[in-house]
């Protein structure tokens, strides 16, 4: 994690799925950028306990699994495997 500009922090990633019993891999390695009023205090706290608030943690894990999980279902269609999350289906009423 590091500062981007004055109050961007950058912050490098990987997310990986895995395909058992080793039918494959797919790993997506990145950088986000988050904007915050704050940005130098939250590296800071980085820096200093290697955590971040809940609240600031929750947005950047969002964030990086709706960019993720969106490439790698596009990456699994390609290569013929399954979806890393279980996609809603529509079915008949009974």
């Amino acid at each position: 994690m590091s500062l981007f500009g004055e109050d961007v922090i950058s912050i490098e990633f990987e997310f990986n799925t895995k395909y058992e019993p080793n039918i494959g891999y797919v790993r997506i390695e990145g950088e986000l950028l988050a904007k915050y009023e704050n940005s130098e205090e939250i590296l800071k706290e980085w820096k200093k306990k290697k955590s971040l608030s809940e609240d600031i943690l929750i947005q950047i894990t969002n964030a990086i699994f709706r960019r993720c999980l969106t490439k790698i279902i596009s990456i699994s269609e390609d290569l013929q495997l399954p979806p890393p999350i279980i996609l809603p289906t529509v079915t008949k009423r009974k």
